[in-house]
């Protein structure tokens, strides 16, 4: 069932993973095309879903995507 009237209660930092999910995508993809989509589970959580037209996370990688300052991207040299 669709309904986009559902509202629920949201963790405000699980909530930031989604966004920097969602800001990472537009980043470095392309075109980026992003779903967002809540669903229950079978266990009565909400589970939130975020896609894109990218090829996913590297398999090498995805155990570390939600460790704070994780990044793949070389840092930028800035002089002052």
């Amino acid at each position: 069932m669709k309904d986009p009237n559902w509202v629920f209660e949201i963790d405000s930092f699980l909530i930031e993973q989604v966004i920097n999910l969602i800001l990472n995508v537009i980043e470095m993809v392309s075109n980026p095309q992003i779903v967002v989509s809540a669903t229950i589970s079978h266990k009565g959580t909400t589970q939130i879903r975020v896609t894109d037209n990218d090829g996913g996370i590297p398999a090498e990688i995805v155990d570390r995507i939600f460790i704070p300052f994780f990044s793949t991207k070389k840092p930028e040299l800035v002089l002052v």
